[in-house]
């Protein structure tokens, strides 16, 4: 069966790309069209949303807390995050547990250089079960999951604890960020999360529409954790399901622009398996808490930023096929014109037709003008100014990852169809 599927839907792939190479300029310019007036209304929402004054409470108490790091195999990167964590300023001492998830490399000899509780796990079981045994013996009132690679600021939990008083206030959110991006993929790695960590869930958290909580540092509140069940263990995008799970439940998710140093993927190949995983979960929760869609009963996150997110992945996929088409097209174009000149030995002038470049730049534009609004802002939630060492990343963010990201998401979907095996 899942052959048949995975012939099927290659068969499909193919349909799209020969349906737009051979439709009618008209209908490509329309597609286009509609998807720049749709990154119009986005930029223009999120731009009046600026407008509208945010202030959290706050509260002088400093509730009892339990700071959770899963890790597997991470010796390169623990004992730099244990570092940072027990710098963390508080003014009680705070319990950090760590998970070794049935490590095989020296993680918990590192690990037990420091004052923390080593939770060892003989097999390795997943990092949802890791954070879930770990949560269930926690009798703290907060509980922050951290991942083995993150490296969170002195100063987090006295900036944000104080603003986590009220008790229908399930998770905060922070601003990932990339630590130290040295290979040209992590330099576009710390510009797009740029977008999508920082300017974007700060002005969703003005209407309760932050869908993720994040992995590499989330604080919950954790009866809230304890009421739906905790992380969903056979889920590969726990972070994406438990903001879904906390928005079903009627608690908010609020945000802070501090940043958050992680590791990111240093290479290709490593970034694709990380965001196949990531796609692939997308897609899954997508369809899982479909009954979000359009559901007013979940508020803005029903109305609006779930739908936003179910309809991205078919422009995203779809916008693939239409980019991958468009070069085919103009390879064809190409080939023809070179044929012409080695038979007839006559040379063809370049002819532009207006309609056939108009739909490319007005897909680049509507990208172009999305990234740099959301960037703007993002760079100035945590006070940082674009400089020359992020021309790279920039370049390869406007030009390498929007083609990249769609093939991803194409790839995944493909995967999903196929009912390949879910991997880490």
């Amino acid at each position: 069966m899942r052959k048949f599927l995975g012939f099927i839907s290659i068969l499909g792939f193919i349909a799209a790309i020969l349906v737009f190479m051979v439709a009618d300029a008209t209908i490509q310019l329309a597609f286009v069209t509609a998807i720049f007036l749709f990154s119009l209304f986005t930029v223009t929402f999120y731009g009046l949303t600026l407008l509208e004054e945010k202030r959290l409470p706050v509260s002088k108490e400093f509730p009892s807390l339990t700071v959770i790091v899963p890790s597997f195999n991470s010796e390169k990167t623990i004992g730099e995050c244990l570092q940072h964590v027990l710098a963390m300023e508080y003014p009680h001492k705070f319990e950090v547990v760590l998970v070794d998830d049935g490590s095989t490399d020296s993680t918990r000899e590192i690990a037990s250089r420091y004052p923390v509780r080593i939770m060892h796990r003989k097999q390795n079981k997943g990092k949802a079960a890791s954070l879930n045994e770990a949560i269930m013996q926690a009798r703290s009132e907060l509980i922050a999951c951290v991942d083995s690679d993150t490296y969170p600021p002195k100063s987090l939990l006295m900036r944000s604890i104080p603003h986590m008083g009220d008790p229908n206030l399930g998770a905060m959110t922070f601003f990932i960020t990339v630590h130290k991006p040295r290979t040209i993929w992590q330099k576009m790695q710390e510009m797009e999360y740029l977008f999508s960590f920082g300017a974007f869930p700060y002005l969703g958290s003005k209407f309760n529409s932050i869908l993720v909580t994040p992995g590499p540092l989330t604080i919950f509140r954790r009866t809230a954790l304890v009421k739906i069940g905790g992380f969903a263990e056979d889920n590969i995008t726990e972070d994406f399901e438990m903001g879904l799970k906390l928005h079903r439940a009627r608690f908010r998710i609020d945000y802070l622009p501090i940043s958050i140093p992680t590791e990111v993927p240093t290479s290709f190949s490593a970034l694709m398996r990380q965001r196949i995983r990531w796609y692939r979960g997308t897609i899954y929760n997508v369809l899982l808490y479909k009954d979000f869609m359009f559901n007013r009963k979940y508020a803005d996150v029903g109305t609006f930023a779930f739908p936003i997110i179910a309809l991205y992945i078919p422009v995203t996929v779809v916008s693939f096929f239409f980019v991958l088409a468009r070069m085919m097209h103009f390879l064809q174009d190409s080939a023809t014109q070179a044929f012409q000149f080695i038979v007839y030995q006559q040379s063809l002038p370049l002819t532009l037709d207006p309609l056939f470049i108009r739909p490319d730049m007005l897909l680049f534009a509507s990208f172009l003008v999305t990234y740099v609004f959301f960037l703007w802002i993002s760079l100035g939630l945590i006070s940082e100014k674009f400089t020359a060492r992020r021309i790279t990343g920039f370049l390869m963010v406007i030009f390498v990852y929007p083609f990249v990201n769609a093939g991803f998401y194409a790839l995944s979907l493909y995967k999903e169809i196929a009912g390949s095996d879910l991997q880490w």
